[in-house]
């Protein structure tokens, strides 16, 4: 697998201290923390391909965290941790944008292999990015033989500045909903 970073949401200590120094020995680059709330503040000042969240949290849970983490850094990945009890949490989850879900108890094994699905779908993403960008490029030629300018400007405002493209793009984005963006954007425009 290749080098990413990810970060453990749990609020269970022993567990957080477990799934970390396990994370760890395999040569993961992962930080763990406490709460949803603790999640937000260093997503703030870190960038992560992989987040790990618990769904059950005081305070902040974990539906609530990720709605954040959505808002914050759209394109990140979320596998949400989920025990018997709700695992119609985790289904809310990925409705809301998470990768996927994994009940607790979990193995490492089984984690690490949602994390794998999780690196390839960002790699196969970042292959698609090529033709995204020529897409953009022939909706730019289409629009400027229209002489429509603002809305090629509102066009590469929109897609060049969306949150962490230029940090993300070597590593890749949600393919669904950038190919779409992009798609979307010249259509509209150019109707």
């Amino acid at each position: 697998m290749e080098k990413f970073k990810m970060l453990v949401v749990d609020d269970e200590q022993d567990f957080l201290e477990t799934i970390l120094k396990r994370l760890k020995a395999r040569k993961i680059e992962v930080t763990g923390v406490e709460s949803g709330y603790k999640a937000l503040e260093f997503l703030d000042t870190h960038d992560v391909d992989v987040i790990i969240l618990d769904v059950k949290m005081p305070g902040m849970d974990g539906i609530e965290t990720l709605r954040e983490i959505k808002k914050k850094k759209p394109l990140a990945e979320v596998i949400m941790l989920t025990g018997h009890a709700s695992v119609e949490s985790g289904i809310q989850g990925m409705q809301l944008g998470a990768f996927d879900y994994v009940m607790k108890p979990v193995a490492l094994d089984e984690l690490l292999e949602k994390v794998r699905q999780v690196m390839e779908n960002i790699k196969r993403v970042a292959e698609s990015v090529g033709s995204s960008m020529d897409r953009l490029a022939k909706c730019t030629v289409f629009m400027a033989d229209m002489k429509e300018w603002d809305a090629m400007n509102e066009v590469y405002r929109t897609f060049f500045t969306a949150p962490n493209f230029p940090a993300r793009s070597a590593l890749g984005v949600n393919g669904l909903a950038l190919n779409a963006r992009v798609e979307i954007e010249c259509i509209a425009v150019a109707k």
